[in-house]
């Protein structure tokens, strides 16, 4: 299965790099992976609602040829570590050829977004910054990986 991170927004931030260049090649050893970065362009005097949609659409167009689009999202179901690679696992086990998972901008996603997806996931009761986010996404996938495969990086 081919998994496609899409993040919104920009991040100059060094440990996001570090993370970066750290857990890519680990995933992509378990998996296609592929992570997408993506920067809406800044219109001016825009409001929240115009940012959201400008953003949906982007995530629309990547979606396009996935199988499955997944939501990270305050609003979302808490996973343990365990329960997300069990829902990485069942999306092999039905034959997901593609799944979009999406870290949205500083704003959120639009409300018409939530419907096109097929889970929303939230990843604490906390709000952390969108580049700490991809942080922990990355970790996370790579726990989740190392679980289905019985690798010692995961203890219980």
């Amino acid at each position: 299965m081919k998994i496609s991170l899409l993040t919104i927004g920009k991040s100059n931030i060094s440990y996001v790099n570090e993370a970066e260049t750290y857990y890519l090649p680990r995933l992509r050893h378990y998996t296609r992976f592929e992570y997408l970065k993506q920067e809406p362009k800044k219109v001016a005097n825009a409001d929240i609602t115009s940012v959201q949609k400008a953003e949906m659409e982007l995530i629309l167009r990547e979606s396009e040829g996935s199988d499955c689009l997944i939501l990270f999202d305050e609003r979302g179901k808490l996973l343990s570590s365990r329960e997300l690679a069990a829902l990485i696992g069942q999306l092999q086990n039905n034959s997901v050829r593609h799944s979009l998972w999406v870290i949205g901008g500083a704003y959120g996603f639009h409300s018409d977004l939530y419907s096109k997806a097929k889970k929303i996931i939230s990843l604490s009761k906390l709000t952390f910054s969108h580049q700490l986010v991809r942080v922990i996404v990355l970790e996370q996938f790579y726990r989740a990986f190392t679980i289905l495969h019985n690798h010692p990086y995961h203890h219980d």
